[in-house]
């Protein structure tokens, strides 16, 4: 009996919940700040107008169409030539979807136009990141948990198999009082 150390539960922090509460809101605050640095370092993104096909044709057709890019193969964004005033607001860039891919025919026309066009692939949004992370990051906190519940004492990781059996030994005299 000699051996056993008292525990002392009621000093704070040093019960289970507290502790696992501390790292959940450790890991939830690296995420959160994680993505508030990307949204930060991703720049201000300009903001677009939507059109409808029909008035991207009309301003097509008057000749008000700076450039062009062509996100997809179905979705047009660009630049007008004059600004357009609608609901009091001055638009200069738009985006719009287009009713399918885009043609040979709907090309032409914007080179009739003397339109400048560019093409881009499809953009990669939150979900697709996250969702190409999430096992490396998953297998980093695995590794995270193993070495700090190697490196505390009372947790003692990988021996919950093991007997907590002492030997006794006749060498050693016992001292009871």
């Amino acid at each position: 009996m000699a051996d056993r150390e008292p525990t002392n539960n009621s000093e704070p922090g040093n019960n289970r919940f507290s502790k696992v509460s501390r790292t959940a809101s450790f890991w939830v605050l690296l995420v959160i700040m994680t993505v508030v640095l990307l949204q930060i370092m991703g720049g201000d993104e300009e903001t677009f107008s939507e059109f409808s096909f029909t008035e991207y044709n009309e301003q097509l057709t008057a000749g008000n169409i700076h450039d062009v890019t062509v996100v997809n193969g179905r979705q047009i964004e660009g630049e007008l030539r004059a600004p357009l005033l609608k609901e009091g607001v001055e638009i200069v860039r738009f985006r719009a979807m287009l009713p399918g891919e885009i043609t040979e025919n709907q090309i032409a026309r914007l080179e009739e136009q003397g339109v400048l066009i560019s093409a881009e692939p499809e953009r990669q949004g939150w979900g697709t990141v996250l969702l190409t992370a999430l096992p490396w990051l998953l297998f980093l906190a695995f590794w995270i948990w193993i070495f700090r519940t190697m490196q505390g004492g009372g947790n003692k990781a990988f021996q919950f198999g093991r007997s907590k059996a002492k030997l006794i030994s006749p060498d050693k005299p016992q001292v009871t009082f």
